[in-house]
């Protein structure tokens, strides 16, 4: 065998102690302790042969750092357990690409007592795991990362106890793929080896999962009904880890609705909807699972209109109201859908004055705004009185009248009146007549017979005098009614013979 030089890898004041060769993505590579920068340096040669080396690099400087270092390919990349002198710990570092230019952030693995020396990284079951010594008890330690990079492990185990023993620790991985570690016994001084079938430690817990219609279990099974299974998958230190799993099942549910209304509904959710469809909703039922809502929706139209009508006296409503007065009202009906159908009534109630008075004889119509007035005979079936149309009614005979008064486009009927005290019908005691009736200046007041002391008078239609002469004789009398206004007046004839009246019209 030829020897070649040897190499001077780093020559920076007292560097090279506790070093760990391997090779490093086809090229040599040393992880060692810088005892005058107390660094832990790394250096990677730039050949395959290590001929030439790369400029060496500090991976930690926290503190006095480095010694009892080992260095293996994690995942693809270098990385490098070691002791902390200053706070007495066990650390671990990877490189964040596999020729070590860059590393993570050292992570610090236990720092309980004096823990860390005379470490040993090694790969075991996919994950980086490392056996080292305790020296605050005189043990042999290992732990194990919980996955492959090593940026989580477990809880440290204890794998030898007796004595001081765990130094110069040595770990390689079985045929098996468990740990196996040789050791120095410092109280009898003997090299030492323990196998991993004493370092894996199966676990066993419970869950109590509750889910809905369907449930995924850690080891990949799905389950859809409620009861106990078992799963078992690799704990954190690679081991069987039984998972007792007391299922529930909750089931999800549908739900068909197919309300009928008139302009909006709120749906389950809140939301109003305003027209006819299916919709689609998701709701939490009463075990905390979705309860799908369909609707089938129907929305009927409410409707509103507005009508103008014109009544006498009193108005019948669509809802069956009665109005008296003019005003504008709101009735509300179902409609040809069966939803609401708002009318809104601007309505014009017209009235007929039908009240009258009396002075005398003569009945008088209240209202002087009619179009038209026809006087009737309450005591004849409510018989028209022929030429009776005037706003006044003068009776010439006892009885009860009353006036229909048409006004406003309306016709309404009086109450009827009581006319007593004329005592006699016309003429029937003493015969006489009025020419010209109608009269304007001059009318002739002509007797049957000759009679001799008779009176003549005229009433107006409140019953006052216009006109007396007495003492008269012979069988005719010329009225003068020059100085009397036009209108419908009575004329009463009084002799020894009786009473007799006739009613005498005057025009000008």
């Amino acid at each position: 065998m030829e020897v070649h030089t040897p190499v001077t890898v780093d020559n920076a004041a007292t560097v090279g102690q506790h070093n760990s060769l391997i090779s490093v993505n086809g090229n040599p590579a040393i992880a060692y302790y810088d005892a005058t920068g107390f660094n832990l340096n790394y250096v990677r040669a730039t050949d395959a042969s290590g001929t030439t080396w790369g400029a060496p690099q500090a991976i930690d400087i926290t503190g006095s750092v480095g010694q009892y270092n080992s260095m293996q390919i994690v995942s693809g990349n270098p990385a490098i357990s070691y002791y902390d002198i200053t706070t007495s710990s066990l650390k671990y570092v990877r490189a964040m690409d596999a020729s070590g230019a860059a590393w993570a952030t050292p992570l610090t693995l236990e720092t309980t007592g004096t823990i860390g020396q005379y470490t040993s990284l090694k790969v075991i079951s996919g994950n980086p795991a490392i056996s080292y010594y305790d020296g605050s008890n005189g043990n042999l330690k290992y732990i194990r990362a919980s996955e492959a990079t090593g940026i989580a492990w477990n809880s440290p185990m204890v794998l030898a106890t007796t004595g001081t023993t765990g130094q110069f620790t040595s770990m390689i991985a079985l045929g098996s793929g468990d740990p196996g570690v040789a050791f120095y016994d410092a109280s009898k001084f003997w090299p030492m080896f323990v196998s991993g079938s004493g370092l894996c430690v199966s676990t066993a817990s419970t869950i109590s999962p509750v889910e809905c219609d369907n449930y995924l279990s850690p080891a990949g099974n799905n389950y859809s009904t409620t009861g106990t299974y078992f799963d078992i998958i690799p704990n954190m230190a690679g081991c069987d880890s039984t998972i007792t799993i007391q299922l529930v099942i909750n089931n999800s549910n549908d739900t068909l609705l197919t309300p009928v209304v008139c302009g909006s509904y709120i749906s389950p959710l809140g939301a109003t909807l305003t027209t006819s469809g299916n919709y689609v909703e998701i709701l939490t039922n009463m075990t905390g699972c979705d309860s799908t809502v369909t609707i089938d929706l129907i929305v009927n139209n409410e409707s509103s209109s507005t009508i103008n009508p014109t009544a006498c006296g009193s108005y019948l409503s669509p809802e069956g109201n009665t109005y008296t007065v003019t005003g504008t009202y709101t009735d509300i009906i179902p409609n040809s859908e069966g939803c609401d159908s708002t009318i809104t009534i601007n309505l014009t109630v017209n009235n007929v004055d039908v009240s009258t008075s009396l002075s005398g004889f003569t009945i008088s119509a209240v209202t002087s705004t009619a179009t038209s007035y026809q006087w009737i005979d309450c005591d004849n079936g409510n018989s028209e009185i022929t030429g009776e149309t005037d706003q006044d009614f003068v009776a010439s005979v006892d009885g009860n009248y009353a006036v229909v008064v048409s006004e406003n486009g309306c016709t309404d009927t009086s109450a009827c009146v009581n006319i007593s005290g004329i005592g006699f019908d016309e003429n029937a005691q003493l015969n006489f007549s009025l020419y010209p009736n109608p009269a304007n200046e001059i009318c002739l007041l002509k007797f049957s017979a000759a009679l001799n002391d008779v009176s003549i008078t005229m009433y107006d239609s409140r019953s006052s005098a216009v006109f007396e002469e007495t003492n008269i004789s012979g069988s005719s009398f010329e009225l003068n009614l020059s100085t009397i206004p036009a209108g419908v007046y009575m004329v009463q004839i009084k002799s020894s013979n009786g009473i007799s009246v006739s009613k005498l019209v005057i025009q000008k």
